[in-house]
This record gives structure tokens, sequence and C-alpha cells, in this order.
């Protein structure tokens, strides 16, 4: 039972869903919800919404909601030397983005990539101290 849980939760958590995108970790979630429920059905804002029915017709009702999004960061262009430039998708904290790894969703497949910053050779003594914006990394 632990296992089936564990392989779940690394299914959910390796599909793709940035804001506005979830499509992929939507199609994990249905298929491995379907069996532990009596009704899915998907609306028209892409929202999943699974009915389990209880034993007692009088009993308590409880409702789970949460998520299927995730951070995101969405691309703007390539610039000829193969650097990706990139703008939040929806709220995204700045400082947590050098160094993380990415992956990138195009119509050929994934490609792997990491988030970097202007080094000591290329940026300002007084940039150094702070943050780089999106936009700059």
């Amino acid at each position: 039972m632990m296992l089936e849980i564990l392989e779940t939760l690394k299914k959910l958590i390796m599909a793709a869903g940035p804001t506005g995108f979830e499509q992929q970790v939507r199609e994990v979630f249905v298929k491995e919800i379907m069996n532990h429920v009596d009704q899915v059905q998907v609306d028209a804002l892409g929202n999943v919404i699974a009915v389990k029915t209880g034993r007692k017709k009088n009993g308590p009702k409880i409702m789970v909601a949460a998520h299927l999004d995730e951070i995101g960061l969405i691309v703007k262009y390539v610039d000829e030397a193969g650097w990706v430039y990139f703008e939040p998708l929806g709220f995204v904290d700045e400082r947590a983005l050098a160094g993380q790894l990415v992956s990138i969703h195009t119509h050929h497949g994934t490609v792997s990539g990491v988030v970097g910053i202007k080094g000591k050779l290329f940026a300002k003594p007084e940039d150094l101290a702070k943050s780089s914006p999106a936009s700059e990394m």
C-alpha cells in the first residue's frame, strides 16, 4: 500500500503542470483517482470533480480541495547562442530561481536546463549584492 502511494505521488510530481498548462498532471490525477471514486468529471475550466458516495445518505459530507498547478516560467525567446529568456508564469519568488533545474517543454520534447545569473565577470559590483530579476536570468 505504501509503495503504491509513493508511486502515485511520484507520477503526480513528475507530471508537468505550470499555471494555465495543467493538462498533463490533470490526466495523471484522473487516471489515478478513477478506481477510488464513484464519479469523475472535468469541468470547462479544467477542474477535476471526483465524488465518492458514502454508506450513509445523511452522513457528513467532506470536501478536499487542492491545486494541480505548480510554479512555472514561460519562454519568451531563445537567442542565437541558445540562451533561453523567460518570464514568471503567475507568482514566482525570483530570489529562489538562480541555480534551479528546469524542464523546458517543447513541441519536440523536453529539454533540461538550469537558471543562470550573470557571473562576477559580467555583473557590476553593486549588482552582486542583490538578487537578479527574472529578466536578467
